[in-house]
């Protein structure tokens, strides 16, 4: 759960799975000390495509890898530790990834290509999102859909009547927001 914020989605997937290992990657110190690590493993960290330390901007409740003001709040900056997902999965001894869920408002795509091995060597399941901020931090889902078709994945669009085949019908300056799926091409699943 990269991006895990206060760690709902986390527990969602304790719940949905049958002893799953459940690991919340959170930047935000604040909303780190809120996830209830008794049942998964919490880790005060970002991931990225490098080692480096990223400056992230607080303001209510969320961060962006860039400056922005919202009349009334308070905007503070942090810089953070960022390792690549494939680092991460090494250093902290995880066996295998099944799934990863991405949300951190538009760095979504540096974390992807930090993940690359895991991502070919275990076929995960991905859930990220596509929102404008991608494009004010340089990448766009042509990037993105070239990336995963590189990997023989493909990516769907989840909308509240399931899950739509992404088709790239609108120019990347047109972003609009929205949660993708990706799948390995190999992996059936119903519905699909």
């Amino acid at each position: 759960d990269v991006g895990a914020n206060v760690g709902k989605l986390s527990y969602f997937y304790l719940d949905l799975f049958p002893n799953p290992k459940v690991y919340a990657v959170e930047p935000i110190k604040e909303f780190f000390d809120k996830i209830d690590d008794t049942q998964l493993s919490k880790f005060n960290l970002a991931l990225s495509n490098k080692q480096q330390t990223l400056t992230l901007y607080q303001s209510g409740g969320g961060s962006k890898p860039f400056p922005k003001t919202t009349k009334g709040k308070k905007t503070s900056t942090l810089n953070v530790r960022a390792m690549p997902g494939d680092d991460f999965v090494k250093e902290f001894n995880i066996d295998k990834v099944d799934i990863i869920k991405i949300d951190v408002e538009g760095f979504d795509f540096e974390v992807l290509q930090g993940f690359k091995e895991v991502i070919k060597n275990d076929k995960p399941c991905i859930q990220f999102e596509l929102s404008k901020w991608w494009l004010q931090v340089g990448y766009t889902l042509t990037q993105a859909q070239t990336f995963f078709e590189d990997l023989d994945y493909e990516l769907f669009h989840m909308t509240d009547d399931g899950f739509k085949k992404l088709k790239n019908e609108l120019p990347d300056s047109l972003f609009i927001t929205m949660n993708i799926f990706a799948k390995p091409k190999e992996l059936k699943l119903k519905n699909f």
